[in-house]
């Protein structure tokens, strides 16, 4: 069992409190960020590495999520 973290996060929430229903969430991730504070023998962080390469982190390097609807 691992436990991993993502080490670079950025976001925005844009609340609307006379409408909640407009409020929005923006958030990016660093798909090359993933931490799980596992070193090789060498003291590397390679599975880490390891894990953003599956991930597409290359090809892709930001993870991003965007709010379509918010309910109250």
């Amino acid at each position: 069992l691992y436990t991993a973290r993502f080490d670079t996060i950025a976001g925005t929430l844009n609340f609307d409190p006379a409408n909640p229903a407009n409020s929005s969430i923006n958030v990016t991730i660093a798909a090359n960020s993933v931490s799980t504070g596992i070193l090789n023998r060498q003291g590397e962080r390679a599975f880490d590495r390891e894990i953003g390469e599956a991930l597409g982190a290359q090809a892709n390097p930001d993870i991003t999520f965007v709010s379509r609807t918010i309910q109250v």
